[in-house]
């Protein structure tokens, strides 16, 4: 209960001083005068509230002078009952309520939540340590200007107990020791004081001519100022000192103005009704459309990213349901347009509440139209609402959106002039279809994350390590989804000392993958060449998740039945599950399967992310509904200008690289002679991420200004662009955790006889490299997927250009150990006759969803090509016409 009233009533306060302060920051670059920005923005818009709230204030003080003779008499003649009535009586006469009494409070009562607001915001945030400003040496601690020297006295003495004390000087027998009189370390804290001689100074002159109650009232809330933040960090009361200082300000202007009274249409400002058809049908308007912006951004926008695909928004580490962020999100968008939102409308006047509710209709129609028309890209999202790409939106369709809203603004606003009666319906007939539709969504989360339980579930069961013999052969196969192949030459020149570490490895850059998504790359990555999407597509009789099982058994029980002791870890998508439903292997006890997905995360680090992510969705749909032209600004890069970005992770990667930096940890060496198996997916090359350079680790304060210049370059001169999303970042912080657990391995003993694979399951679409880019535009960088392998007793890095697939992992892992293989399911042998015979076909895209009542991969539209030999010459692209199904025969 206490956390959903912070999110609705303090934390949209919190969220704007946030944003405020990031636009500031990235202005002046010095986070003093980013906090004094915040305050003057904070106080000026506030300005025109505090305005109307004094004049509210004093008509009510004003009020409750003209009534007070009458009252003191009524309650001197009447007792009991009586005075009751006579005095519900003589309010009702004067249409006045005791509860109104509250008004005269009310220019206080409003700063309570912006200072808690403002306390939580800044007495938590993590860049203010250490940072200077002016004479402020830490923004993050109390000032502590004034500190009391330590005091010192000489004492003579021969008592051995002064021993430990410094000697200063000894003569006929007797020494002198310098002791310390324990005062030192005390300090004054002088900002604190400032910031209350500024408040009182400012109530002196704001209640002159007040009664004794109303000026004791503001001097104590200044001295409870006073004692809550003489400790706090500096930071926080530069903050409210501005504040007072723009209080005290305002109260000089505002008794020059008015020589210290108010005339008499003042006093009655606030009180004195409007035409009540009127505002009834104004207060109708502003409550339908701050209830439509409500539920667009509170509900409908995040329930549409996570029904998307649910279970991408729940840790195993801590299970919470993933409808948290819709009830978090659409109480922020509540406390911000409808309860202070309200708060705002109650205290304009008429003619500004006119020009509220008038631009309320425009907004609607404007999120509406972004969203719903312009809303949709391509681009995947990842779970902190961050595009993996970066986005780069057409000027033409930025003037379509211009041209549009301009025409959709235009009919409202004739509808507002000459059918008013109108909004109303048109308000309450969106709304009800917005509440419809996030129901809809929230009810599918539901189900979809009831259908993935097993998996989820699964996660959550205890691990165990995998055995590595000193005797017998050990065969490893690692997927490292969306490793991009091409990469590896420039990460091998930057950090050469890799090339040591992968000593014995040889390099395919040469490498196809069949598809631009883990549903098309990672069945032939573990099943061969009879799970490529061209040959599962012939078994059209049966549905595409069985397919995909039964590729991620084929090498296990295969290297299971010949005697291996077999571990797979995070099979992709098994059960088309997002966390991994080894249940597939149920059938099989001598496979030991586990999930490691959050097995190796901090649970704090967890519940940052989390709360990162409440606001993230809630800044993510105010991204969506606003004009086009504006979109880039609101999304800042995925930070949504949260001044503290770094303190939130991104879990995906941080789950995955941490499995990587535990590997020795999982690795059991054995003395023993059996031979070993053990197949594992990690998704650290997945999540893009920006790394603190030049080790590249993820820390929460990266700063690589004057470190990273977006440019690699490998050892025979190539250049290559770094994607904006840091995709290079994150494969070579899996090269090099991969290198530490290689380096483990040599150092027990169990690298020669150990067989291992590093294969990805497909790249993707960067545009980073010219000769991947086909005549018609389209990218092939999607299919490059990593391919490094290292055989028994083998030494040297090299590089082989044969012309391979990641179809051929299966038959790299059985080379020489398996002979002859057959495919346990199929009972067909296993080999790579398919890539001689003919092309191979590949969809050059990732738009495919994880649909278990599907039995094709194949829709008509979809950019399907054939390859051959060298994928780097366009010549040997081709792109592939069918009608429906490909069909392809052998040559």
């Amino acid at each position: 209960m206490a956390q959903a009233l912070y999110y609705l009533i303090i934390y949209p306060i919190e969220l704007l001083l946030e944003v405020a302060f990031s636009v500031f920051y990235d202005f002046w670059s010095d986070l003093g005068y980013a906090i004094i920005g915040v305050s003057l923005v904070v106080n000026l818009l506030m300005l025109p509230l505090y305005n109307k709230a004094d004049k509210i204030s004093e008509a009510e003080r004003h009020k409750q002078e003209e009534m007070k003779p009458w009252i003191q008499r009524i309650r001197k003649a009447f007792h009991g009952d009586e005075r009751f009535m006579m005095l519900n009586t003589f309010y009702r006469k004067h249409d006045y309520h005791p509860l109104y009494a509250l008004r005269s409070s009310l220019p206080l009562l409003l700063q309570i939540p912006f200072f808690i607001a403002a306390y939580h915001f800044l007495s938590h945030f993590s860049k203010l340590n250490g940072s200077v400003f002016g004479w402020i040496k830490d923004l993050g601690k109390p000032d502590s200007m004034v500190i009391i020297p330590t005091i010192g006295l000489n004492i003579y003495t021969e008592n051995s107990l002064l021993q430990d004390i410094t000697v200063m000087s000894s003569a006929g027998g007797a020494s002198t020791y310098n002791a310390l009189i324990p005062l030192h370390g005390i300090t004054v804290n002088i900002l604190p004081v400032l910031m209350t001689v500024i408040n009182i100074i400012s109530i002196m002159i704001y209640t002159k001519g007040s009664g004794l109650k109303e000026k004791l009232q503001l001097y104590v809330m200044a001295g409870l100022f006073l004692v809550l933040l003489y400790r706090s960090p500096s930071g926080l009361v530069v903050y409210w000192t501005m504040n007072n200082i723009f209080s005290l300000v305002k109260s000089i202007v505002l008794k020059i103005r008015k020589h210290g009274c108010l005339s008499e249409t003042e006093r009655s400002a606030g009180m004195r009704p409007a035409d009540k058809k009127e505002s009834r049908d104004m207060l109708i308007r502003f409550v339908f459309g701050a209830a439509l912006l409500t539920v667009l951004c509170g509900a409908v926008i995040p329930s549409s990213v996570i029904v998307s695909s649910p279970s991408e928004f729940v840790s195993v580490t801590a299970y919470t349901d993933p409808l948290q962020y819709v009830a978090s999100t659409l109480l922020i968008a509540a406390g911000l347009l409808l309860l202070w939102g309200s708060v705002f409308y109650y205290l304009a006047s008429t003619k500004a509440k006119k020009v509220i509710c008038a631009v309320l209709w425009g907004l609607c129609g404007v999120a509406l139209v972004d969203f719903l028309i312009f809303g949709k890209t391509d681009a995947y999202v990842t779970p902190e609402l961050k595009y993996d790409v970066e986005l780069s939106i057409p000027s033409t369709k930025v003037l379509l959106n211009i041209v549009a809203l301009a025409v959709i603004l235009a009919g409202m606003l004739l509808i507002l002039k000459f059918r008013r009666i109108w909004v109303r319906y048109v308000y309450v007939v969106l709304v009800l279809g917005l509440v419809l539709q996030s129901s809809i969504n929230c009810i599918q989360i539901e189900r979809k994350l009831s259908a993935d339980l097993p998996g989820i579930m699964a996660g959550s069961e205890p691990y165990e390590g995998f055995t590595l013999s000193r005797k017998g052969k050990n065969v490893i196969v690692v997927m490292l989804d969306r490793a991009i192949g091409p990469y590896i030459p420039f990460i091998m020149a930057e950090k050469p000392e890799l090339m040591e570490k992968f000593s014995g490895f040889v390099f395919y850059p040469n490498t196809v993958s069949d598809g631009g998504c883990t549903i098309l790359g990672a069945p032939e990555l573990f099943g061969g060449y009879e799970y490529t999407p061209a040959a599962l597509d012939k078994r059209d009789n049966e549905k595409d998740v069985d397919k995909h099982n039964e590729a991620l058994r084929v090498m296990p029980v295969i290297f299971s039945e010949h005697g291996f002791k077999t571990t797979v870890y995070d099979p992709p998508l098994a059960n088309y599950s997002i966390y991994p439903d080894v249940s597939i292997y149920d059938d099989y006890p001598d496979i030991h399967a586990y999930s490691l997905y959050n097995k190796f995360t901090d649970f704090n680090v967890v519940r940052s992310v989390e709360k990162h992510r409440k606001r993230s969705f809630f800044m993510y749909g105010i991204y969506k509904t606003v004009p086009l032209v504006f979109q880039d600004y609101i999304y800042d890069g995925g930070n949504y200008h949260c001044p503290d970005v770094f303190e939130y992770p991104d879990l995906g990667f941080e789950d995955n690289i941490e499995i990587l930096k535990n590997m020795n940890r999982l690795s059991i060496i054995s003395d023993s002679d059996e031979d070993t198996f053990m197949m594992m997916r990690n998704d650290a090359p997945h999540w893009p991420c920006e790394l603190q350079l030049p080790d590249y680790t993820l820390t929460t304060s990266v700063n690589n200004r004057n470190l990273e210049d977006n440019i690699r370059e490998d050892a025979e001169g190539n250049i290559l662009e770094l994607d904006g999303y840091y995709h290079y970042h994150g494969l070579m912080a899996t090269m090099i955790a991969l290198g530490e657990w290689l380096d483990f391995l040599r150092e027990n003993d169990v690298y020669d006889n150990t067989r291992i694979v590093f294969v990805a399951d497909h790249g993707y679409d960067l545009g980073q490299f010219s000769d991947l880019i086909l005549d018609d535009g389209t990218d092939m960088e999607f299919v490059t997927p990593l391919l490094m392998y290292k055989d028994f007793d083998q030494t040297g890095y090299t590089e082989s250009y044969d012309f391979m697939t990641n179809a051929d992992t299966p038959l790299l892992a059985m080379k020489g150990i398996i002979k002859d293989p057959v495919n346990p399911f199929t009972h067909n042998p296993m080999t790579d006759r398919e890539k001689a015979l003919h092309p191979q076909i590949v969809l050059a895209s990732e738009d495919l969803d994880a649909d278990k009542e599907k039995y094709s991969f194949y829709e008509p539209g979809q950019p399907w090509f054939t390859v051959h030999d060298d994928i780097y010459d366009r010549d040997n692209w081709a792109p592939l016409e069918f009608d429906g199904k490909i069909q392809w025969e052998a040559e």
